[in-house]
């Protein structure tokens, strides 16, 4: 299936955005 795929690179984006906004709320307690 197309969306099997998919799967890999949706979570690989979701891990980054997930450790981005992780990053930016620690920056923004400084």
């Amino acid at each position: 299936m197309a969306l099997e795929n998919f799967k890999p690179l949706y979570y690989k984006t979701e891990t980054i955005a997930l450790i981005s906004n992780y990053l930016f709320s620690a920056w923004g307690k400084k």
